[in-house]
Order: structure tokens, then sequence, then C-alpha cells
């Protein structure tokens, strides 16, 4: 299983037959549930609610007006920012999570749980050996935070116990390159 968080979130998976299936990936405007998209959305809703007294009190607020150059954090209403530029909130969330922020921590908590999500969908559907699939975390959303890192390993173990997780060791460039080269030398040697 390859889970991928970045600017969105998807994860992939071979079942016993060989086919590739998937789940997630299906855009920030219906789910990208746990990716970068998802932690900036959540984080500016979270300091909008604190703001209006709706929610508990965060620093998000202040932190997203410094990161998006806001002389008032009320001013993000008038901004109109893409999926990538609230996925570039996210380091701004995993920053005040780890200086001990509580609304931060629960949502990179939430963001590691939804991750995890995603594999269990994939391990589930594989068939009856796919417990011991297994579980490979990309991109840069993963990279950035170990507590969503802790989050999802700890939620997927909760189904899946003895699931083998890792980080990507290699770019995935790296693994692009070497398909090309490899179905050039297919083309230049056939059979």
């Amino acid at each position: 299983v390859l889970v991928i968080a970045g600017t969105g979130s998807i994860a992939c998976a071979r079942d016993e037959q060989g086919r590739l299936i998937r789940a997630g990936g299906w855009g920030a405007a219906f789910d990208d549930a746990g990716s970068g998209f998802d932690v900036g959305r959540r984080a500016v809703r979270s300091a909008l609610r604190a703001l209006d007294g709706r929610g508990p009190e965060t620093r998000l607020g202040a932190a997203i007006a410094r990161g998006l150059k806001l002389k008032d954090f009320r001013k993000i209403i008038g901004r109109r920012l893409s999926p990538p530029e609230i996925a570039s909130l996210a380091p701004v969330a995993i920053e005040a999570a780890r200086r001990g922020d509580p609304v931060a921590q629960r949502i990179i908590e939430e963001a590691g749980r939804e991750l995890a999500e995603l594999a269990w969908a994939l391990i589930r559907r594989s068939g009856p050996g796919a417990h011991s699939m297994p579980v490979v975390c990309a991109g840069g959303l993963f990279q950035a935070s170990g507590a969503l890192r802790r989050s999802f390993a700890r939620h997927l173990r909760l189904h899946v116990p003895q699931a083998l997780i890792s980080m990507l060791s290699r770019e995935p460039v790296e693994g692009a390159l070497r398909l090309a080269r490899n179905a050039a030398v297919e083309r230049a040697h056939p059979g």
C-alpha cells in the first residue's frame, strides 16, 4: 500500500489478483482527507471559529496571518486562495502543533487518522493476505510532521496491529526514470 499526502492525498495498492486499486485522490472540492489542503482548510476554519467564539482559542489565526503576510487574519476572507495556496498553510499548522497549540495538534492527529483510513480501506479490499502488506508513506506532509506519522501509525495499527509501515526511501522520480529506461531498453532490444 502506498499512501501519498502532499497538497492532495491518495492511496494505491495491488490486490491479490494484481489489479491496481485506489482510495482517495478525489480532489480538493470533494475529498483529499488528510492532505495539506485539508490541514490548511481546517486550520483556517478553526481560526475563524475561534475568532467568532464558536471554537477553542488557538494561535492559528495569527500564524496564518504571518504566513500569508496579512496585517489582520480577518483579511483572509478577501483572498481567493487556490487549493495549493491553502495547502501551503499546512506547515503553519504543523509548526503550531509542535509549539503546543491544542487545536493544531488535533488537526494533525485527525489528518493522520484520515490517511490511516485510506490505507485500511485498501488493505480490506486487497484480500485476506493483505494484513501483512507493507505500507509505504510518501509526500511532503508525511516528511514534515513526526506527529502526523505517529498518528497515522497508531490509527492504522488499531486495525492492522502487524502493519509494516515505512517512509518512501527514494524520490518518486527515480522510479519513473527506471521505468523509462527499462521501456527504452525493451524497445531497443525486443524479445
